[in-house]
């Protein structure tokens, strides 16, 4: 067997040191693919900012978001997605007037991308929490918190 230092898993890739930026970069360069394979749909004058939102939503960030439950939403992982996200919707909303760009920051609220996946983890929280007691998926979940906040002690090594 070969030792790598990152493979892909059920569409996640995890990274033999932990690191979790990589998963991320990984989904951003796949969903900025997916973007630039609809950038006819973004300039288009026929769509209305609103429609062009709801493809973008359910177009990219659908790829974009996919197996985000194993990302650890660190400062770092939280800056790249919003970054990523204002460069995209830039794109998208920069086809009209100012006028137009005021009056769609007014009438529609603005997408937080980092604050949907944290939504979306807590909806996965509550499902998981209401699952019956022997359920493998509740038991692990508990266990993790339990180790969590039990204090660590140091050891006493014997020899």
């Amino acid at each position: 067997m070969e030792n790598v230092l990152h493979f892909p898993y059920l569409g996640h890739h995890t990274q033999a040191d932990g690191d979790n930026l990589h998963a991320v970069e990984i989904r951003l360069a796949i969903a900025s693919s997916r973007f630039k394979e609809l950038y006819n749909v973004w300039g288009s004058k026929d769509l209305t900012q609103k429609c062009k939102l709801q493809l973008y939503i359910s177009g990219v960030c659908s790829i974009l978001t996919h197996a985000f439950e194993a990302w650890k939403l660190t400062e770092q992982a939280e800056r790249r997605l919003r970054g990523w996200k204002g460069r995209y919707l830039a794109v998208i909303t920069s086809g009209g007037c100012e006028v137009d760009h005021i009056r769609l920051q007014t009438d529609h609220p603005v997408f937080d991308l980092v604050a949907m996946l944290r939504v979306r983890r807590l909806r996965w929280l509550g499902h998981v929490l209401r699952m019956d007691e022997s359920r493998m998926q509740r038991l692990v979940l508990l266990l993790s918190l339990i180790h969590i906040s039990e204090p660590t002690r140091p050891r006493l090594l014997s020899y």
